[in-house]
């Protein structure tokens, strides 16, 4: 009689072990990286995203919404966001927005501080690994905002709260510095060469990442 319970308990292992491995391998892929923020998420037609990702063979998303602050993002975030967070055994969230949180006049801390809780949402709710990028220059912010913009980089990259595990600064591209150098076609979204170059500053970024989960 021990005997055969020491084989159904081993059995139960057994069992329970194949449904982890079953529930692990049902994850097809090691890891996902998910985009959100606003339109430079979106355009142009290949977008620095899809760049980005090329030739990666890693699963990503792209969830980002035009035109909202990340108060205004965070009001669907669980169905639009959080819900990825257990798409893959690690799952990256990368943040490239705040032109709506600038443009409407939001200093500089409370621009900061909205990302810091969108981060701290979403690590909460599953994603292990959290990267910002620096916020670009628009031809629509006054002087005032553009010396909030300036500011609220300097927070990222200092990122005194600890709420990201990397910061690509984006305004290190000499295309993506100044809204009239080319990268731009409107003054606020990036032509073919200003994607092209927000998907080479945040690659080196998001290689660091990839090798800490994957090696």
């Amino acid at each position: 009689m021990a005997r055969r319970a020491v084989w159904g308990i081993l059995a139960g292992a057994l069992l329970l072990i194949a449904l982890v491995s079953l529930t692990r391998a049902q994850k097809t892929h090691e890891v996902a990286v998910v985009f959100d923020g606003q339109s430079l998420n979106l355009y142009p037609e290949q977008t620095y995203p899809e760049r980005l990702m090329d030739g990666r063979g890693v699963r990503y998303a792209v969830v980002a919404l035009d035109g909202r602050s990340w108060a205004e993002l965070a009001v669907d975030v669980e169905s639009r966001l959080l819900s990825h967070a257990d798409d893959a055994n690690t799952t990256i969230l990368v943040m490239c927005g705040g032109t709506a949180n600038i443009g409407s006049g939001q200093s500089a801390d409370d621009y900061y501080s909205e990302e810091v809780t969108y981060a701290r949402a979403a690590r909460e709710a599953g994603f292990d690994l959290i990267m910002n990028t620096t916020l670009v220059p628009s031809s629509t912010f006054t002087v005032a905002q553009e010396r909030a913009r300036q500011e609220a980089n300097r927070l990222k990259l200092e990122d005194p709260d600890g709420a990201f595990d990397a910061v690509a600064d984006l305004t290190a591209h000499p295309l993506l510095s100044k809204e009239a150098d080319g990268g731009y076609i409107d003054g606020i979204h990036w032509t073919d060469e200003g994607a092209q170059a927000a998907a080479e500053v945040v690659a080196p970024v998001l290689d660091r990442l990839l090798e800490r989960v994957i090696g």
